[in-house]
């Protein structure tokens, strides 16, 4: 099924020493041209609502999630590209967030139903906080579910997308604000 894309989102791919960091920078103040985009439950009949805004340093993603009609997720996802990231040891974003648990997430097929490399990132309240993990702490999960995989060397080497989602199956509100994402 094609998403609707409801905004279309500017980022900057930053490459500051090529081996050492590959960095995602979003705000109006950046440059570069590839857009970002809102997939959300409608795509399968559900009713969730996301929208994104872009800011001057960051990007807000915000949005109510619903379970009519079998829905309960919504999320931003950049647009399709390979990238290989087994380089690259962690992760590091910097955000806020209220309501709902949100995930970044890396993706490495155009299958819905394939799995994906996920990690959670709790709320934080109006306090920005950066927050690192190990990329070979990224758990996989198949359709929200986790398979009880860990991220590996080969699973990294081919990821087609980023995002950032929120997928926990309750009726609630939330609201996530990015400035950067960063692979050390």
């Amino acid at each position: 099924m094609q998403a609707i894309l409801s905004f279309t989102l500017l980022w900057a791919l930053i490459l500051t020493a090529p081996d050492n960091e590959y960095r995602i920078d979003f705000g109006t103040n950046t440059e570069g041209d590839a857009g970002w985009y809102i997939v959300n439950d409608g795509v399968m009949g559900g009713r969730s609502i996301g929208q994104g805004e872009l800011k001057e340093e960051s990007v807000l993603f915000k949005g109510v999630i619903s379970l009519e009609n079998n829905g309960g997720f919504a999320s931003m996802r950049s647009r399709f590209g390979r990238v290989d990231l087994s380089k690259y040891e962690q992760i590091k974003i910097r955000y806020r967030a209220t309501g709902e648990p949100c995930k970044i997430m890396l993706e490495s097929s155009r299958q819905f139903w394939q799995p994906y490399l996920a990690q959670r990132l709790d709320p934080t309240g109006s306090e920005w906080r950066t927050v690192r993990f190990e990329l070979a702490e990224l758990q996989q999960y198949r359709l929200a579910q986790p398979t009880g995989r860990t991220a590996t060397k080969d699973t990294l080497k081919d990821i087609i997308r980023v995002g950032i989602m929120t997928d926990s199956k309750n009726e609630s509100a939330f609201e996530i604000e990015v400035d950067y994402i960063v692979f050390e």
